[in-house]
């Protein structure tokens, strides 16, 4: 994909959804101006200004709460992500999508693990699960936001 366009400067102040929206289709793919809008839709937006659009699709919580009901669409009709369309919303609105938000969202998959139940299970089952595991572990590893943390932590 190209280059994102800048966040629009008039979303600075209230732009009715149609409006982001449309800004959106101009600059993202089409599952991205898609989820966005039924994500705005669930919380009931008429209007989205910066710092509102900031605080709702910088939090990956909301794209997990919000999207669950569309994640067929998203995965078999436009082969994407909640994932790819959180970093393409947030690359839009200028913000790190390798943040706390996802980092405690992939940490969150880990811990969530009941280990007495993944015995009880298909071999084959158990195994696509712990590979699903490892990889959000590799994840974690390699992103920013946890170099960052170990970072910080090796200066204390």
């Amino acid at each position: 994909m190209e280059s994102l366009t800048i966040l629009p400067m008039d979303l600075k102040f209230d732009m009715l959804i149609d409006e982001f929206i449309d800004n959106l289709n101009q600059s993202c793919e089409p599952i991205v101006a898609i989820s966005a809008k039924h994500m705005l839709n669930k919380l009931k937006r008429k209007s989205i200004n910066t710092t509102k659009a900031i605080e709702i699709f910088s939090n990956f919580d909301n794209y997990t709460i919000y999207l669950n009901d569309i994640a067929g669409q998203i995965y078999r009709r436009h082969n994407s992500s909640t994932e790819t369309i959180y970093k393409q919303l947030c690359e839009y609105l200028d913000v790190e999508w390798d943040n706390k938000s996802l980092y405690d969202s992939r940490l969150n998959k880990l811990n969530s693990i009941d280990m007495c139940i993944l015995d009880n299970l298909d071999e084959d089952i158990k195994k696509s699960i712990m590979d699903k595991l490892s990889s959000q572990d590799k994840e974690i590893k390699i992103s920013k936001y946890y170099k960052e943390i170990c970072e910080q932590q090796t200066k204390i």
